[in-house]
């Protein structure tokens, strides 16, 4: 597989056809362009699609194979990291604080980011109960 990459690192849609083992739960890269070299979206392996579309500019694969690879998973977490703010903030939108769950889930890009939004929330929110309860302030701030 690594020769193969390497003997066709000039064709990024012919190395991304291995992008499976190189990044863990990504079933396929979508491409656009002639020749396919601008990175649209992710897929992962259950099928859910993650469109690259927050930051600008688009990424486009070129050079040596080892340098866009680098760059593409750069433009994964920086992408991945704006979305997760999105969804944050669209928590206390859509989601109305928590009162509202499925309009926000239903709003959400990914269900990763979905869940480690609610891991969130559900730390912060048991922190803040937890400083009350310590406080005096509200015994049962946790019920």
């Amino acid at each position: 597989m690594l020769l193969d990459i390497l003997s066709n690192g000039n064709r990024p849609w012919t190395v991304l056809k291995n992008v499976n083992a190189m990044f863990q739960g990504v079933k396929e890269v979508k491409l656009s362009g002639e020749p396919a070299i601008t990175v649209e979206a992710f897929e992962s392996n259950e099928g859910e699609k993650v469109a690259m579309d927050t930051l600008k500019p688009k990424l486009k694969l070129e050079g040596k194979v080892e340098n866009y690879l680098n760059l593409l998973i750069a433009k994964m977490r920086n992408e991945f990291r704006a979305k997760l703010e999105w969804v944050l903030k669209d928590y206390d939108v859509t989601g109305k604080a928590g009162k509202d769950r499925p309009a926000w889930l239903a709003n959400s890009p990914c269900a990763q980011l979905s869940l480690v939004t609610t891991q969130y929330r559900w730390t912060m929110e048991s922190e803040i109960a937890l400083n009350k309860m310590e406080k005096g302030e509200n015994a049962k701030a946790l019920d």
